[in-house]
């Protein structure tokens, strides 16, 4: 009867150890494109003189850190790179920041309640199914111009 359990525990403690200790594997990050590249990009909906935002998906396949510092849009009067706080209370904001960092071999979603790309002061409508462009400002990588749709109610 010990031998059984001796031999089950040994044969457990091998089989968490290897999985332990095996190599890890490396996140994937994007499919085939290397540098910087942005993905799945879209718009929440807006009225004329009213608010937006753009959402995305950014992936640094560099082996140095980025930093995204602005962007500039014609579709509406102030474009900023924002993110959602908790404000305590179970309350939250939204909040202008200078810049976000972007880590080497990461990916960093830009996406409702974190950090997202506001426009405010709308230009024009923005309904379901139009698109638009946005240029995205990088410290190493430059100006990334990108066309996203309009999704969402």
């Amino acid at each position: 009867m010990q031998n059984k359990i001796l031999a089950t525990i040994l044969i457990l403690f091998t089989i968490v150890f290897s999985f332990g200790c095996g190599e890890k594997e490396k996140p994937e990050i994007s499919n085939t494109e290397e540098g910087l590249v942005i993905n799945n990009p879209w718009f929440r909906p807006g009225s004329l003189n009213r608010n937006s935002a753009l959402y995305f998906e950014v992936y640094n396949n560099t082996d140095k850190e980025d930093t995204l510092f602005a962007a500039e849009s014609d579709l509406a009067k102030v474009v900023q790179v924002h993110e959602t706080y908790n404000k305590g209370n179970d309350m939250k904001g939204m909040r202008h920041v200078d810049f976000v960092v972007i880590p080497a071999h990461s990916k960093l979603v830009f996406k409702p309640g974190g950090y997202h790309i506001m426009l405010v002061g709308l230009n024009k409508d923005l309904r379901p199914g139009d698109t638009g462009e946005v240029t995205i400002l990088f410290k190493l990588n430059g100006k990334i111009q990108i066309r996203a749709e309009v999704k969402g109610k």
